[in-house]
């Protein structure tokens, strides 16, 4: 009988296993043409890592998977200069920023089988313009972003 109740113990602390997100990182405000670091904080509470994926307006652009090979990918999206060699699970770097850059960002953490627990957080982020002076003949134009 004390085997049983042990057994059951075993299988509830392992059932168990909450992933906890803790913190994403979205710069609120940036220039354009600036790069930009996103970062994703998590606690697997003792789940392996299945998936990390990074969306802009909720459509998916980088996914890091530690199984796959390479573990990083990319999709293409506006306004997304995904650096591959120094991005990884909890980072991000967009190499640059333009105007389709700004966007509500989002990191979901999921954990592996069989559990596949997830966790998503979302930020922010407003991309600005610079002011520049452009000299067309004998006229000065201003340029400046909408935004």
């Amino acid at each position: 009988m004390s085997n049983t109740v042990l057994d059951y113990k075993k299988y509830s602390a392992k059932c168990c296993y909450a992933l906890r997100f803790l913190n994403i990182s979205v710069p609120g405000a940036v220039p354009v043409g600036e790069p930009v670091w996103l970062k994703c904080d998590f606690d697997l509470e003792g789940d392996d890592l299945y998936s990390v994926k990074w969306y802009k307006n909720h459509v998916e652009f980088y996914r890091y998977q530690p199984r796959d090979r390479p573990p990083g990918q990319t999709y293409r999206l506006a306004g997304t200069f995904v650096d591959l060699d120094r991005s990884n699970s909890s980072h991000v770097l967009l190499t640059s920023t333009d105007l389709n850059s700004e966007g509500l960002y989002g990191c979901e953490v999921s954990g592996e089988a069989p559990s596949f627990s997830t966790a998503k957080s979302e930020d922010e982020m407003r991309v600005y313009g610079k002011l520049a002076l452009l000299k067309n003949l004998n006229h000065l134009i201003f340029c400046v972003s909408k935004r």
